[in-house]
């Protein structure tokens, strides 16, 4: 019974949290999305505007002629996001997200049946809110085909289960992760591109390694020369093939997010590799 009436007076609590101001504007802005979803042509400028955004950032080069658009603004305890992924200019994936990480469980039942109401298309759900996604996989698979051509051939590997979510972080397109082997920004986090190349290495799996090598996150594709080359010093054998790959990938102009000591700069995966002390 004092399970239950505690249990009762944090729900309560919570509920009592909420900000009506911030709540509704949160409630008016998924009237926005209905337009989001339609918008043809996909324009970032019109869609900016559509929703109020003070700024925009500037297109993320992926490298390999793939950019990435991200188009924000903040309302009450969430905001929208709208992401652009794109293969030279043309559209990979497009997705309008309502959410915000640190309040989502806060206010997610209210937005959800909000979006039910004012939205009317399915939605997906992550950790952070509620998207509506559009893909071409024709589109992808140009953008894959591209990369193929420039970096080599994926291995026909089996991925097991204990590191299937790491390989697919580190492979996964429209993704830049950071590079660092540190505790990173406020929250001291080592990060997630670390922990799982770490897995990988651990694994013994070196063909999955190559893969990320010649996948399609640029963050991803540098841990994977870091951790070649450092399987190299150890003393494994690498193919000409995938020291072919890693030279290239040495040699592109593209800025990746280092994190070092907390704070996060922006270096060529040729300066990386001189941080690390590591020779082609």
């Amino acid at each position: 019974m004092l399970t239950l009436l505690l249990c009762v007076q944090f729900l309560s609590a919570q509920e009592s949290d909420i900000v009506e101001e911030w709540i509704q504007k949160d409630l008016k802005a998924t009237q926005l999305i209905p337009d989001l979803v339609k918008q043809q042509p996909i324009d970032p400028k019109v869609i900016g505007k559509m929703i109020g955004a003070r700024y925009h950032e500037l297109p993320e080069d992926l490298g390999f002629d793939a950019t990435r658009i991200d188009i924000r603004q903040g309302f009450g305890y969430t905001g929208i996001r709208v992401s652009l992924f794109l293969f030279k200019d043309k559209i990979i994936s497009y997705r309008v997200l309502l959410g915000g990480s640190l309040s989502w469980k806060k206010v997610r039942e209210k937005i959800i049946g909000a979006w039910k109401q004012n939205v009317g298309v399915p939605f997906k759900e992550n950790e952070s809110g509620i998207y509506f996604e559009i893909n071409n996989p024709l589109i992808l698979s140009e953008y894959k085909a591209f990369v193929a051509d420039e970096l080599g051939e994926l291995n026909n590997a089996e991925i097991p289960r204990s590191i299937k979510a790491d390989y697919e972080y580190l492979m996964s397109p429209n993704r830049n992760s950071v590079v660092g082997k540190d505790p990173c920004g406020v929250a001291g986090m080592i990060p997630q591109g670390k922990e799982s190349i770490d897995m990988l290495v651990n694994s013994r799996k070196i063909e999955l390694i190559e893969n990320v090598l010649r996948g399609y996150n640029p963050g991803g594709r540098v841990f994977a020369m870091i951790a070649l080359l450092e399987m190299k010093n150890r003393g494994a054998k690498l193919s000409p093939d995938t020291e072919k790959t890693i030279r290239k990938i040495a040699e592109t102009n593209l800025k990746l997010q280092v994190c070092e000591g907390g704070s996060i700069s922006m270096k060529t995966a040729s300066q990386i590799l001189n941080d690390y002390q590591l020779e082609l």
